[in-house]
């Protein structure tokens, strides 16, 4: 039998760190009598599923890791890191819709190893339905203040 702590209970032990962190900083959000729902509700909920999802994953990794074979590519960390903190920088400027569809379909194309004209065939299509019908559930449905259509009108 491998070792107690191995590396999938380390990741298992962060994430749980992290959704203690998340649900002590959401009750820190300021409130808003526009908003309905209450500013810490859905992330403190958030942060409870990946708590239970952690803990888990803790329990049944009881098997020793194997190591992940191949050479490590930090070219791809940093596209994804520019992603990231793109999508971060224009979203406030631009609007949700307008910051989200660029962003799920640079991640889409990212993560898919198809060629070109066929991960488009799914990429595009994917991140304008997604995006709007993630903004008419959490913007209308939730009454989840997000940042408006910006360039696109809102």
């Amino acid at each position: 039998m491998g070792s107690f702590l191995n590396r999938e209970r380390v990741i298992s032990i962060v994430c749980i760190a992290f959704a203690g962190w998340v649900y002590y900083e959401a009750g820190k959000f300021p409130t808003s009598i526009l908003d309905t729902v209450g500013s810490t509700r859905y992330p403190r909920f958030l942060a409870i599923v990946i708590g239970i999802a952690s803990a888990f994953h803790f329990v049944l990794s009881n098997v020793e890791s194997k190591p992940i074979g191949g050479g490590r590519e930090y070219k791809s960390l940093v596209l994804l890191a520019a992603i990231i903190f793109g999508y971060l920088f224009f979203m406030p400027r631009v609007g949700f819709i307008a910051a989200t569809i660029p962003f799920l379909l640079a991640l889409t194309c990212h993560f898919d190893k198809r060629d070109w004209s066929e991960k488009l065939k799914i990429a595009i299509p994917y991140s304008v339905i997604f995006t709007i019908a993630m903004y008419v559930f959490f913007g209308k449905v939730l009454g989840v203040l997000l940042p408006g259509l910006g360039i696109l009108g809102g």
